[in-house]
């Protein structure tokens, strides 16, 4: 199976998306519920994942989970990236970070 990523990470929204949700106070079981009542499938492991960067995050549910903050697709895709940062191809290989998102 390919990988993509950025130094290890299938997403580049799950440590805001999980400071997002303890600004909150909410349990990632909250987010899930919150998500689910918004027509997309999510549990608790779903969320987990997406915020170690385990999980790669659709476009529907970058959508999905920026409309349950009330924050934009954009806020939450706003990150800088590190000088040092590596990107990964699809064979696992590392290549120089060509793309500063």
């Amino acid at each position: 199976m390919k990988t993509y990523g950025v130094n290890g990470k299938k997403n580049i929204i799950g440590e805001k998306v999980k400071k997002l949700r303890k600004a909150q106070r909410w349990s990632q079981n909250d987010l899930a519920i919150r998500v689910q009542l918004k027509g997309r499938m999510a549990d608790q492991r779903v969320i987990s994942r997406i915020e170690r960067g385990c999980r790669i995050v659709t476009d529907y549910e970058l959508l999905t989970i920026a409309l349950v903050f009330g924050v934009s697709a954009d806020e939450l895709l706003m990150v800088s990236c590190a000088e040092g940062d590596t990107l990964t191809n699809g064979n696992g290989k590392q290549k120089p970070n060509v793309i500063k998102i």
